[in-house]
């Protein structure tokens, strides 16, 4: 796991944020929510603008979260998108 932020947050191998063992949920800076989208993005194939229209923003909105920038609501639509689309099953 990879802590990120100043605040006590976990990311696992997949880039997704963890529930800390209290049972809080954690907060993902913007710039820690930006990588785990671009990870998942990379691991379904997918390029931004698909993303952007699943996440309902546009990709200027992704380069904003990736320096630091992001609204609670936009907050809100990628961590549910994340948890929406799942890691695909390895094939090999």
């Amino acid at each position: 796991m990879i802590p990120t932020g100043r605040s006590r947050t976990l990311l696992d191998a997949t880039g997704c944020h963890q529930t800390l063992p209290d049972g809080r949920g954690t907060t993902l800076t913007p710039a820690a929510l930006h990588a785990a989208l671009d990870n998942r993005r990379r691991q379904l194939g997918l390029k931004w603008w698909q993303v952007a229209i699943e996440v309902d923003t546009t990709e200027t909105r992704f380069r904003e979260m990736r320096n630091g920038t992001v609204s609670p609501a936009l907050r809100q639509r990628a961590e549910a998108w994340l948890e929406r689309r799942p890691v695909p099953p390895r094939t090999e």
